[in-house]
């Protein structure tokens, strides 16, 4: 299946408004013989994270999720209803108890989380789930890292009810020591009413995870417009510096991005100088000794050769984000300034065989990056 980062097909725009109804069946369709497979297989992990992922899926579209995979399920005469739909999704997943975990180390409210059935929630949490658990093992193909609490995940699949429930019970929207904060998945996945809602119930926005990664540079990288523009409204002291230099390693809405930020007073001439021993200052010169000891030739490495002194223009030369670097020249970027390489910016336009716009824009003949730019902002 895609992965997570695409955007369901539901939240698209129809040009003919009657192929939504049609794009429905056929969908629910494939969920469902990839479910299947996956139960003849005996890969529960797989079924179990695909199974709860169909409400996010088919979000959009006029069809309800696959729950009858598994025949047998009989509700205990006279149970209260709290207890009959914790019994049928245990059934539906393969668990024995609302307090288990599986071998891939989500528990039964962590696939909730990820469905985001209120309801459900809910009915688990009066089974005495804890609203501050969390995956023990990550799950890459969902860009989910070990210790991702269950209201991130709530979060990054924009369960927004089943998000207020966990709050309103505890969850804690500031964790620190994890990669994934509440926060950052709002940001990952452009949720501007979850940047809102967690912003609002007391989260921090300034908090940074142990790479020095806060919120607003998740979403700077991810290209997250809307969310940015929430975090920018819910404080006056949003930290902004190297949020320019995030925005030029991503690739998604740069010129629009850049330019909501340097209206904010972002400084479009920072040099990047992270403390040497930091978790990321290690992560850049492991990446700078992999490119000098000749290993294939990657962003990253390429990144953590050049990072230190770099500008914003200097990073999305590197990793190749033209439109960000026209932006950035339009705004004023600097182009005396040298990194520890004493590289300028032109300097690596040549290095990294730029365009011919860009190098001609370096040298002082903007046209073609202004109209660039023009286009992007429209």
């Amino acid at each position: 299946m895609a992965p997570l980062t695409l955007d369901p097909p539901g939240e698209g725009t129809f040009t003919v408004e009657r192929d939504r109804a049609a794009v429905a069946p056929v969908l629910r369709h494939v969920l469902k013989a990839k479910l299947t497979t996956y139960l003849e297989q005996g890969d529960f992990t797989s079924y179990r994270i695909l199974l709860n992922q169909q409400s996010a899926r088919l979000r959009g579209l006029p069809t309800e999720p696959n729950d009858d995979l598994v025949p047998g399920f009989q509700a205990v005469p006279g149970a209260p209803k709290h207890q009959r739909a914790v019994a049928q999704f245990l059934h539906e997943n393969g668990f024995c108890h609302p307090l288990e975990r599986d071998a891939a180390g989500w528990s039964v409210l962590c696939y909730a989380s990820m469905r985001g059935d209120p309801f459900l929630v809910q009915a688990l949490l009066r089974c005495k789930a804890d609203p501050n658990d969390k995956v023990t093992k990550a799950q890459p193909q969902l860009g989910i890292d070990k210790g991702t609490p269950v209201l991130g995940l709530c979060t990054k699949f924009k369960n927004h009810e089943a998000m207020k429930l966990l709050i309103a019970a505890g969850s804690r929207i500031s964790v620190r020591g994890v990669l994934q904060t509440a926060l950052s998945c709002a940001c990952y996945v452009d949720d501007a009413e979850a940047v809102h809602c967690l912003c609002a119930s007391g989260g921090d926005p300034n908090e940074k995870n142990p790479f020095g990664v806060s919120a607003l540079r998740q979403a700077c990288v991810t290209g997250s417009l809307h969310a940015m523009a929430a975090l920018l409204e819910h404080t006056q002291n949003l930290d902004l510096s190297l949020s320019l230099h995030w925005v030029a390693m991503g690739q998604r809405s740069s010129a629009k991005a850049l330019d909501l930020l340097i209206r904010a007073r972002a400084d479009v001439n920072e040099q990047y100088r992270p403390r040497r021993m930091s978790a990321l200052g290690l992560f850049w010169r492991l990446k700078g000794l992999q490119y000098r000891a000749g290993w294939r030739s990657t962003q990253l490495r390429g990144v953590g050769y050049h990072h230190y002194g770099a500008t914003p223009l200097m990073i999305a030369i590197i990793c190749g984000n033209f439109e960000a670097a026209a932006a950035l020249m339009v705004r004023g970027a600097r182009l005396d300034l040298r990194n520890s390489r004493r590289r300028t910016a032109a300097d690596l336009a040549r290095e990294m065989s730029s365009p011919d716009y860009l190098i001609a824009a370096l040298g002082g003949h903007m046209a073609w990056c202004n109209s660039l730019v023009a286009h992007a902002l429209m």
